[in-house]
């Protein structure tokens, strides 16, 4: 599992939340179906946050409703392009540059413990692949003749960032929802465009087998 540090800073809702972001989106990435959450600083006031949303009826009811959520954006502020420096500095030599540094915007920050952890972890997750991936970023936003032709990939990236999302606010059962609720994330065009994509993948796959 991963462990997610919660500061005070980190309750703003305005603030860049990269650091502390990017530790929630690695943890989810490598614990698979979801991780265990457990807050290293604040911890009294996190504790008793955690204690009272699952333990009171209005609260506790936002653990089961994940639909609820009112989710949040990470906005792209500029493209980094520096170097790698520290332990991934190695990245260097394969050609690779930072991507893009990111503001994240969290409107679930002042509800439940369980929608907060939510979002936060998942526009966790859009952070680290903006700062790291960013090619795949480009190639989410890529059009041909205004056919959204990389939204594919965007709908995969959304299916990630929910299940790590779920999984933090120890939400296990939305994760096999993931899918479902990625197409929200997806223009009119992109989910339409997905959709035909899948389903011609999955035509191509049965004509050869």
């Amino acid at each position: 599992g991963g462990i997610l540090e919660l500061g005070s800073g980190g309750l703003a809702p305005d603030m860049t939340l990269e650091g502390l972001a990017t530790s929630v989106a690695f943890g989810g990435l490598f614990s698979g179906a979801g991780f265990l959450v457990m807050p290293m600083r604040g911890v009294a006031d996190d504790v008793t946050r955690f204690v009272d949303d699952a333990t009171t009826g209005r609260q506790s009811s936002s653990w089961l409703n994940f639909w609820g959520d009112l989710g949040g954006e990470t906005i792209p502020i500029r493209n980094v392009g520096d170097n790698y420096t520290g332990n991934l500095e190695w990245l260097n030599k394969l050609g690779l540059r930072q991507g893009y540094s990111t503001h994240i915007i969290n409107d679930d920050i002042g509800g439940s413990w369980f929608a907060k952890m939510d979002t936060q972890a998942h526009e966790g997750f859009h952070a680290v692949v903006a700062r790291h991936l960013p090619s795949v970023w480009d190639i989410c936003d890529a059009r041909f003749m205004s056919i959204p032709v990389g939204a594919p990939v965007k709908y995969l990236e959304e299916v990630i960032a929910y299940s790590i999302g779920h999984g933090a606010a120890l939400r296990f059962h939305g994760i096999p929802f993931s899918p479902i609720e990625a197409f929200g994330s997806l223009t009119r065009s992109e989910g339409i465009y997905t959709a035909m994509f899948g389903l011609g993948g999955y035509g191509v796959y049965e004509y050869f087998n």
